[in-house]
């Protein structure tokens, strides 16, 4: 099955690894309302951009749903980690992408 990883770190020095394949792709889109191949076709970058709380539980689903998700909250809670959290999901999407798109869209994480 095709996968895409990347990982960041928590406040308290946990490292999550976000991981983008079929079934992570499913569960964002029965969980979130979200479709994250999407990315290439709609304003859904700027949706996860503008939106933390989105941003945060995608996240949440891609890297760690077997933890609480309050503590994962509050472990992603301080700007730079957010922002390492944010880098590392649409890296992993980006290079979920088919060859094609993914040119095109590196320029999102660039």
């Amino acid at each position: 099955m095709p996968e895409s990883n990347h990982t960041f770190q928590g406040i308290d020095g946990t490292t999550y690894t976000v991981s983008v394949n079929p079934v992570s792709l499913l569960n964002v889109e029965n969980l979130c309302g979200v479709k994250l191949l999407d990315i290439t076709t709609s304003d859904l970058a700027s949706r996860l951009a503008d939106d933390p709380v989105l941003m945060a539980t995608v996240a949440y689903v891609l890297c760690c749903m077997d933890k609480n998700p309050g503590e994962f909250g509050a472990n992603v809670s301080d700007p730079d980690v957010f922002t390492a959290m944010t880098e590392a999901v649409l890296r992993a999407v980006v290079d979920y992408l088919p060859e094609n798109q993914r040119k095109h869209f590196a320029e999102l994480v660039a």
